[in-house]
């Protein structure tokens, strides 16, 4: 159900991962009501910062209230992984961050400057 409301919500066929602090239905739905910009629209914001890299996989995520779409990249001749993150309320883009090898969750992972 949660996948439909997020389809229809965001206007896209497939969200990769939506995560809020518990989880629960009620609070993915708060999260995705207050979504503005698409993640398609945040694929294209985030490909103009990352211009060489090769898109991995991304997330919409509730940071402190907001939701933020975060997309990882990997960047040839490297193993690191960089991860833009862009507000999808605003469109802006988070300062990005990474981590080494290729787990963007991994312990090498910083969060924010």
């Amino acid at each position: 159900m949660i996948g439909c409301l997020a389809a229809s919500l965001l206007g896209t066929a497939t969200v990769s991962q939506v995560r809020a602090e518990d989880d629960s239905p009620q609070d993915l739905a708060a999260l995705l009501a207050k979504v503005k910009i698409t993640e398609a629209q945040a694929m294209v914001i985030a490909q103009v910062v990352v211009t060489n890299g090769s898109f991995q996989a991304s997330s919409l995520e509730d940071e402190n209230g907001t939701p933020v779409w975060t997309f990882d990249f990997t960047t040839p001749g490297t193993t690191a992984i960089t991860q833009v993150k862009v507000d999808a309320i605003t469109g802006n883009v988070v300062p990005e961050d990474q981590t080494g090898g290729n787990d963007a969750a991994g312990p090498d992972a910083q969060d924010g400057p």
